[in-house]
């Protein structure tokens, strides 16, 4: 397997935090680190692809799924992402 951009993950770690922030639930409720993991390594481009992840099923794909491809398609990996703080590495 191909190990995962660390730029994507910090990224997406960012996502996930700021996410949380603005739904009012602790970040490992949108994804945990397993399934953010084999998103980075996989990136999936569609919902079918989405539905291969780990972690990932039908009513995470309702809740979050255009959210999380919208964001997989923002990833610039020129920008650096700043953790907001308490987001870990």
């Amino acid at each position: 397997m191909v190990e995962a951009d660390g730029g994507l993950v910090k990224y997406m770690k960012k996502w996930r935090w700021d996410l949380s922030k603005k739904r009012g639930v602790p970040p490992f409720i949108i994804m945990n680190d397993v399934t953010l993991l084999d998103l980075c390594n996989k990136v999936p481009a569609s919902l079918r692809e989405l539905l291969q992840i780990t972690g990932i099923g039908e009513r995470k794909a309702e809740l979050y799924g255009a959210e999380i491809l919208d964001a997989l398609a923002k990833w610039d990996r020129t920008q650096p992402v700043p953790y907001p703080k308490g987001v870990r590495d």
